[in-house]
């Protein structure tokens, strides 16, 4: 009889041959990219590839910054273990395609009544018991289990694209608020050069002043434009701390004093690039909308399982094993046992619940669907805004460049002048109220063309080196 008992696995292994022979899930078909069919004309030169982020910094405190983030920000660890989350989850879902497999062991142990024994006091007997079990298995035949499988692999892949697309933003995030502190720290450091020559000027005013030469008027003007450059120092202190401790909780570390431009380095990040193509060819590299891509393939799987509900399930249920009353007698000869329990479920009256489930998947195919094409569309935004900016940044910064020592000049003047008795001290604040400004300008035009570079990058899908990843699609 134990020779024979092989033969029960032989329809669990049919099983599996006839799994997933009817798929009801629909087809996936990507929507048609609702965009223009080319970007408006642009000076940014081109290139067949975005470059990874470490090929884009020149600056090695930059590099050394970025990795330190991807190292130690914590939304990048939770970005990370919501896939490796995912990840297991897939695990489960595709183990349901395949006979799970369990031991068991028992021991039953009973007592008799004394009343109803032959010798009138009752007895303990014990019965032993092995066995392997197939545990509840589905067979497939309409692919409910494969498609709810497959719709945790997408999940999956999705949430991969999705920290991939995180971990490209993180990227040039960190990079944006480095070049901040450097426009922080220059605009600190005029105002604090600025400071300190008036307080010199005050200086020379008072001693004026004591020896008669100068007005009371002149010496609380003078004392009124140190006052103000003091308040205004303060701010930019501020300013400069409140970005020093942004900067530090997104790269989750604190960020050692040397790696910190004093400037707007422009030259830290190379010079932008355009990929070549049309807009829906290059849009379609960006994690974002390979995300997007992969959750409506997890809607349509959805869809096919929720199809699946209306028709039977087979259940196969089986287990081989040996019984014995002494536990040396378990694995003898003639104490095999086995059985096999195939079972059918077939949906009768179900309340509606099919229905409504199969209607609900149906309307989130739908939303993944309307979710794809703003995905695609975001992305043209995204792009064609930092062609925008980049067009126009250049020309602004030389701009401001030439306002910045016109306005230092036409203060130096006025100082002069003022000394010399030949203007009023509100030219002298006038004149360096402008030069402040100008140099704030300044700063800003640099920032928006750093921003637009980085944006046009990240934009592009630029950012962490794309490893050979292998497709664990069925």
């Amino acid at each position: 009889m134990m020779k024979k008992t092989p033969l029960m696995i032989l329809p669990l292994v049919s099983a599996l041959f006839l799994s997933g022979c009817v798929n009801l899930a629909p087809d996936t078909v990507v929507p048609a990219a609702p965009i223009a069919s080319a970007w408006e004309a642009s000076a940014v030169e081109t290139t067949t590839a975005v470059k990874p982020w470490r090929d884009m910094v020149t600056d090695e405190r930059l590099a050394q910054l970025i990795d330190l983030a991807i190292k130690e920000s914590r939304d990048a660890r939770v970005s990370a273990l919501k896939v490796k989350k995912l990840e297991a989850l897939y695990g489960v879902a595709r183990s349901s395609r395949v006979p799970n497999l369990g031991g068991t062991f028992r021991n039953a142990t009973s007592r008799s009544a004394d009343r109803f024994s032959p010798t009138g006091e009752g007895h303990i007997t014990h019965a032993y018991g092995a066995s392997l079990d197939a545990l509840a298995f589905e067979v497939d035949f309409f692919s409910r289990v494969k498609n709810l499988s497959d719709a945790a692999l997408e999940n999956y892949l999705a949430s991969e694209e999705g920290h991939h697309a995180f971990m490209n933003a993180l990227i040039v995030r960190v990079a944006a608020l480095w070049f901040k502190v450097g426009a922080d720290q220059a605009l600190l450091s005029t105002q604090s050069t600025l400071l300190t020559a008036q307080r010199e000027n005050a200086r020379l005013v008072e001693a004026s002043y004591k020896a008669g030469a100068a007005t009371e008027l002149a010496l609380e003007q003078s004392r009124s434009i140190v006052h103000s450059l003091e308040a205004d120092v303060e701010v930019a202190r501020r300013t400069l701390a409140t970005d020093r401790s942004a900067l530090n909780l997104l790269v989750g570390a604190t960020v050692p004093d040397e790696w910190l431009p004093t400037k707007v380095e422009s030259s830290a990040w190379a010079e932008p690039r355009m990929l070549d193509g049309t807009p829906s060819e290059v849009l379609l590299a960006r994690p974002d909308v390979r995300a997007a891509e992969a959750n409506l393939r997890a809607a349509n799987a959805n869809i096919g399982a929720a199809r699946a509900a209306f028709f039977p399930r087979v259940t196969l249920m089986g287990s081989v094993g040996s019984n014995g009353l002494q536990l040396s007698d378990v694995f003898n000869a003639g104490t095999g046992v086995w059985s096999f329990t195939p079972s059918v479920s077939i949906p009768i009256f179900m309340g509606g619940a099919n229905r409504s489930r199969l209607k609900a998947a149906e309307i989130d195919r739908d939303m993944a669907v309307a979710s794809y094409e703003q995905t695609i569309q975001k992305a043209f935004k995204e792009v064609a805004d930092a062609l925008i900016g980049l067009q126009t940044s250049e020309a602004e910064v030389k701009a401001r460049q030439l306002l910045v020592k016109t306005n230092e000049r036409a203060y130096t003047l006025a100082k002069l002048r003022y000394d010399e008795g030949a203007a009023s001290f509100t030219d002298v604040i006038t004149a360096e109220q402008t030069y402040v400004k100008s140099i704030q300008g300044e700063l800003a035009a640099q920032l928006e063309d750093m921003n637009a570079r980085l944006s046009l990058y990240n934009a592009l899908g630029g950012g962490l080196a794309k490893e050979g990843a292998d497709d664990t699609r069925e």
